[in-house]
């Protein structure tokens, strides 16, 4: 008995020092940001929108604020201004930024609040617009009623095609930034009609958009040049032949379904050279062409050479933009580190290297049909 009203006392005083929650946040009282874009304004100020529940209608609609300021946080605090809620930055999914901004400026000053306070996330997506930001946001977009879900599905699904590119707040930043690698960004543009179109990747060198980018097939070559796993059959259409009727019957459409790459490099007098070799098995999913008499060799051939053509442009114009998205300089770093050290790569060397791709292609089903 003396036990328990001991143990009873003990619990009595514990309960005089408990306290409530000191940082409670309450979601009536919370406007959570969901996505931002970002462009150049005047002056040398910053130009933002701001994407943000409407608590009367939400999930119907949500509400779009712009502001100015020299700074990230300055424009946050002033969409603060704006709204009846308390301003949350932990639900943000995507920055956007505009190409003018990213190319004239770069995007690494305005990550650096996302790395330094700690109620910022770190994994939303970052995207580069052909033309300012803002479009993206005030521009309706059919059926679509909150714009940030749209873009995030748009982004992941032309990831899982293999289009774009995996890159957050903390893998964009100059953090993750070495000499021997540079980022490639989802990029979209929009139609005439002004819904926003999948595009490509855009080309970095360093913090800075470069004004290059790759189109739909050249960023999903890009991406298996790059040794990107190909679990979901990304798929590819390439004109083989010019002279069958209808013009259908030129065309081959298939899956990739796996992929084997062989990077080779070498330093001979300080010149740097390297070969990538890459075999695919591939599904051809489409080909009139096999009704005519057409052979797997004949359409293998055919893809080995578009492939491989394109593979060296895809090369031949990350070197133009001086993007180092392949690596290369990281594979010297590791295996040619007295090599790399001594030659002035980001400036000159990655520029001068001569480095091609072969693709092999090797047909492996063709369909219920044959």
């Amino acid at each position: 008995m003396k036990y328990n009203r001991s143990f009873l006392l003990i619990i009595i005083i514990q309960l005089v020092f408990l306290t409530g929650c000191w940082d409670e946040k309450l979601l009536r009282d919370t406007r959570f940001i969901l996505a931002i874009g970002l462009d150049q304004g005047k002056n040398g100020e910053i130009s933002g929108i701001y994407s943000t529940p409407n608590a009367n209608n939400y999930p119907n609609s949500t509400i779009l604020t712009t502001v100015q300021s020299y700074t990230v946080r300055k424009l946050t605090l002033d969409v603060a201004d704006k709204v009846s809620e308390n301003l949350d930055t932990t639900r943000i999914e995507l920055i956007f930024f505009g190409d003018k901004l990213a190319k004239e400026e770069g995007i690494f000053p305005y990550l650096d609040i996302s790395l330094r306070d700690p109620n910022n996330p770190l994994n939303p997506l970052l995207v580069i617009t052909e033309g300012d930001a803002k479009e993206y946001f005030l521009n309706p977009i059919p059926n679509e009623k909150i714009i940030s879900e749209y873009y995030n599905d748009l982004i992941k699904g032309a990831q899982k095609r293999m289009i774009f590119t995996d890159v957050n707040v903390l893998t964009g930043s100059q953090i993750f930034h070495t000499e021997g690698k540079d980022l490639l960004l989802p990029f979209l543009s929009q139609s005439p009609d002004k819904t926003p179109k999948v595009e490509g990747l855009a080309l970095f060198n360093g913090g800075k958009y470069t004004g290059e980018k790759f189109n739909e097939t050249e960023s999903i070559l890009f991406n298996i040049m790059n040794n990107k796993s190909v679990k979901n059959k990304p798929s590819l259409t390439e004109k083989i032949a010019s002279r069958e009727e209808p013009t259908i019957e030129n065309y081959v459409s298939f899956n990739v379904l796996k992929t084997k790459r062989d990077l080779n490099l070498q330093v001979i007098n300080g010149q740097v050279s390297g070969h990538i070799k890459l075999k695919l098995n591939v599904e051809v999913i489409e080909s009139p062409l096999y009704q005519k008499g057409h052979s797997n060799e004949y359409i293998e051939n055919q893809l080995k050479k578009n492939l491989t053509e394109k593979g060296n442009k895809i090369i031949e114009k990350l070197q133009t933009a001086n993007c180092d998205g392949l690596a290369i300089g990281r594979q010297l770093m590791a295996f040619h580190k007295n090599d790399f050290k001594r030659m002035n790569w980001k400036e000159v060397g990655y520029q001068e290297a001569d480095l091609k791709v072969d693709f092999v292609v090797n047909i492996v089903s063709h369909g219920v049909i044959r």
